[in-house]
């Protein structure tokens, strides 16, 4: 499939990568009230929890590389030359990774008393290299796409950086272990963040057109969705199951494989689900919105725990709890962000390229 395909393609099913998104944002404030309970020392043996937890880390992250890396790719401009573009990406993601930094720290010195993680002067100093908590995402996403930018600009072979890639990502764990790099917290750095998702990035960018042209020839299909879902499922219960095994060092190639079939099998499913959704106003709003929702929706959570607790509201099981912050980690982002975009210097900070470069795109 060419680009002017895959282009072609992107338009008449834009409500459905909405949808996607809406699906993937989702799943990642699912998995942060949970991380913000487990954090506070609550609801650690909460069996339904934890397994919603694993469920959902199975797919969140690879789900939103996938997805940012096809957009990345049928958005392309081959008329505009490659400092414009990494231009563009510096601004459309480093603004508001810095701005939004710079507030997340600020809440947390001023609400020290009530937070699970403490920050000092020296985590907002040291952002270019150590993001703050959830904010990695942003960074990295900006760094891997300015990459690829930069790998597409020379015609590098698409199967072997793939190939490359997919390699680093196996043996991260590796690299990580080593002593000269625990020294300097690797694993919190944002190339380690590089190292480990940009393979999904890549993927997107390069076999998503080609997935998208098979989920519309196979849309009716219905065999193969059913033993998608069999086999994401087998997998995902398989492995919360035996996760005690983690401790093995002898099967970490093979946990890490596991792991990546694992991925393989949610992103599949739940971009042919959103496939055959078909279009959903709810979903795509929440999709469309997807990255002021990431922007704000940490904050919500830590909120909406703390006035849980503080309330009493700590139903044994944690279905309650996750089902309120979750809710509220997306409706109040949403009408928080609906309330920015009338005061234009706030809605800057979530899209700056809307101001700075006439952009009205949102490659989000």
């Amino acid at each position: 499939m060419t680009d002017k395909e895959a282009r072609r393609v992107e338009h008449k099913r834009e409500y459905w990568l909405d949808v996607a998104k809406g699906v993937a944002i989702i799943a990642v404030v699912m998995g942060h009230v949970v991380a913000s309970y487990h954090n506070s020392g609550l609801l650690l043996e909460a069996a339904g929890f934890n397994f919603v937890h694993s469920f959902i880390a199975s797919f969140q992250m690879p789900l939103f590389f996938v997805i940012s890396g096809y957009l990345y790719r049928v958005t392309d401009k081959p008329d505009i030359t490659v400092g414009n573009k990494i231009g563009k990406k510096v601004l459309s993601y480093g603004i508001p990774y810095i701005v939004f930094s710079i507030g997340y720290w600020i809440l947390k010195a001023f609400t020290s008393g009530y937070v699970n993680t403490k920050l000092d002067i020296s985590d907002l100093i040291l952002i270019p290299v150590y993001p703050i908590s959830f904010m990695w995402f942003i960074y990295a996403l900006m760094v891997i796409t300015i990459i690829a930018i930069l790998l597409d600009s020379q015609n590098y072979n698409k199967k072997v950086i793939l190939a490359v890639s997919f390699i680093a990502m196996m043996i991260l764990p590796y690299i990580s272990k080593l002593e000269i790099l625990s020294e300097i917290s690797f694993t919190d750095m944002v190339l380690c963040d590089v190292l480990k998702w940009f393979f999904y990035f890549y993927l997107g960018a390069h076999a998503g057109a080609s997935f998208i042209k098979w989920l519309g020839v196979n849309k009716k299909n219905n065999t193969l969705f059913v033993l998608n879902e069999m086999a994401m499922a087998a997998m995902v219960i398989i492995c919360f199951n035996f996760e005690q095994i983690n401790s093995l060092s002898i099967i970490n190639v093979v946990k890490a494989i596991i792991n990546v079939v694992k991925a393989f099998l949610c992103i599949t499913f739940f971009l042919q689900l959103s496939y055959r959704i078909g279009p959903n106003k709810i979903l795509e709003h929440i999709g469309k919105n997807s990255f002021p929702i990431y922007l704000i929706h940490g904050v919500v959570i830590a909120v909406a725990r703390i006035s849980m607790d503080r309330l009493g509201i700590l139903i044994e099981g944690g279905w309650s709890q996750l089902c309120i912050c979750t809710l509220s980690g997306i409706i109040l982002p949403l009408m928080l962000y609906k309330i920015s975009q009338k005061i234009w210097i706030i809605d800057f900070c979530f899209y700056p390229n809307r101001y700075l470069a006439r952009d009205k795109d949102q490659n989000k």
